[in-house]
């Protein structure tokens, strides 16, 4: 075969791909149209058709998600079991071609959630704390505190940490501050009256490291006390406030426009 026709062959397979994403592309726009006037069955057909076309759509997979959620917390699904199944397994499939896709973690833990698989969901909130996004933060800081408080007995102190961030961070749900308060006071009331001696002796560690430069490592250092020592004064006060200053700080960077 000549190199003229490898080419040739080379360039009709790489047109046919560009056809097929502009095809997957349109029909997936006609979803978005559709979702838009709330005919949420017509958009997961577009959808779907769509993911036909482009086997790794990531964003009409997770748009399909969405799509059944809406109707699930719509009540205009006959499954409401089935339907949040299904549309965890679309986020999961958004996740597998779109791993920093921290919006469709955040909608697979509702998923979890509804099906009382805590667990997953847990892990799934924990995977948004990764993100930037301090909207998004917000929501899994708030739902976290909801299931470590209504879930876990014994993670009432956990639950009070991602209050305190979800407020730290803007939130103004008054109902999560009478939460936060009522759990508050009761874990003072069983809360020994010296502080972790070694939680104290990590936050030195971290400070000498945000000091010499060592950002990222001062950071880390400050989680391993939140995630040891929930309970400490250290983690409530010292270490927390500074994780969400560096995590504001660094979500302002993230959205200064190139010059």
């Amino acid at each position: 075969m000549s190199k003229l026709s490898i080419l040739l062959i080379a360039l009709m397979a790489a047109c046919a791909t560009t056809s097929k994403a502009d095809l997957a592309q349109g029909v997936f726009e006609e979803g978005e149209k559709f979702a838009g006037q709330g005919k949420f069955p017509e958009a997961i057909e577009r959808y779907s058709r769509a993911i036909e076309i482009k086997p790794d759509f990531e964003l009409a997979y997770y748009k399909r998600g969405c799509a059944r959620l809406e109707l699930v917390t719509r009540d205009q699904v006959s499954d409401p079991r089935q339907a949040t199944t299904e549309a965890a397994r679309d986020f999961t499939e958004s996740i597998r071609y779109w791993p920093m896709n921290y919006d469709a973690f955040y909608n697979r833990a509702v998923c979890h959630a509804t099906l009382a698989t805590y667990r997953e969901a847990v892990k799934d909130l924990q995977a948004v704390l990764r993100s930037t996004d301090i909207s998004l933060l917000k929501r899994a800081h708030r739902k976290l505190g909801i299931i470590y408080e209504e879930e876990y007995e014994s993670m009432a102190r956990e639950a009070v940490l991602h209050y305190q961030a979800y407020l730290e961070l803007g939130g103004d749900d008054g109902e999560i501050k009478r939460r936060m308060a009522a759990l508050k006071e009761r874990a003072d009331a069983t809360a020994k009256a010296s502080d972790s001696p070694e939680a104290e002796k990590i936050y030195i560690r971290a400070l000498e490291a945000i000091n010499e430069g060592r950002q990222e490592d001062g950071m880390n250092l400050l989680q391993e006390i939140i995630a040891k020592y929930p309970e400490s004064q250290v983690a409530r006060e010292k270490a927390l406030p500074k994780v969400l200053q560096y995590i504001k700080s660094k979500s302002k960077q993230d959205k200064k426009p190139d010059r």
